[in-house]
């Protein structure tokens, strides 16, 4: 019938003990700022970091789901944390 398949359902496909998070890393704290307001409705956990070394210590301690990186920053740039 129509209406009736998955895409009509109004229950989100996470469960409740899956918590989605994201890591932002930007030297620029306003442009992190703006980022964090646009993503914080879907996810759970927000971390910041300002250069790619806080980048790695904090992928390394928290694993979030999704790391976005600024490319142009002080002590390391957003893509030599990609490889490592």
């Amino acid at each position: 019938m129509p209406g009736q398949g998955p895409s009509s359902s109004s229950t989100s496909h996470f469960s409740s003990e899956f918590q989605r998070s994201i890591l932002l890393v930007d030297d620029e704290a306003t442009f992190a700022i703006h980022l964090a307001a646009s993503a914080a409705p879907r996810l759970d956990r927000i971390f910041e970091a300002r250069n790619g070394v806080e980048a790695i210590e904090v992928y390394k301690k928290d694993s979030p789901d999704l790391v976005m990186l600024d490319v142009n920053m002080p002590v390391m740039d957003g893509s030599r944390p990609c490889g490592r």
